[in-house]
């Protein structure tokens, strides 16, 4: 067994098992057991958080989150079919974790929050989830579109906050 792969599987044991990979049959399985297609572990999780909204005077929406493999999709409801936003993670930078009391102290709010950044469509281009042929450079940060998002509860944004980031992390293996 290759280090790489003992730290995967180290990592994994480590964590709760809603933030594991889960398999997906519509990908299949290789003779070794591998995922096979584009080789993504499909991380899922789905409930509701808070987004901040984006009008001038922000408040707090309650809305329905999924996140599945790359994707983070949210949606008003969890009744909803269609997503209000949709994230691929591919391109995105986390930031966070802020405490309920750095929320308050800055007018947010008593919620546990972090924020994922990442730089416009390029006009010209569709946004396909697919790595373009030349390396992005990041625009200023005030250009950067983002998402504020949390939870009144701790551990329940924590669970987020990894998911997240170990989404990210499959993405940037492939």
């Amino acid at each position: 067994m290759d280090v790489k792969r003992m730290a995967e599987e180290a990592m994994l044991s480590s964590t709760s098992p809603e933030l594991r990979p889960s398999r997906d049959p519509s990908l299949g399985e290789a003779p070794d057991g591998k995922q096979t297609s584009l080789g993504l572990s499909l991380f899922r999780k789905q409930g509701y958080l808070l987004k901040q909204s984006s009008a001038y005077f922000t408040q707090w929406l309650e809305r329905y989150v999924t996140l599945e493999g790359p994707m983070l999709k949210i949606f008003t409801t969890a009744a909803h079919h269609q997503p209000r936003q949709s994230v691929f993670l591919g391109r995105v930078a986390v930031e966070g974790m802020w405490t309920a009391k750095e929320n308050e102290e800055d007018g947010y709010g008593e919620v546990w929050s972090f924020v994922i950044r990442w730089p416009p469509p390029v006009r010209g281009h569709c946004d396909d989830g697919v790595a373009p042929s030349e390396p992005i450079s990041w625009p200023a940060p005030s250009e950067l579109e983002f998402l504020h998002i949390g939870s009144y509860d701790e551990q329940e944004c924590e669970e987020w906050f990894r998911a997240v980031k170990q989404a990210i992390i499959s993405v940037d293996r492939t």
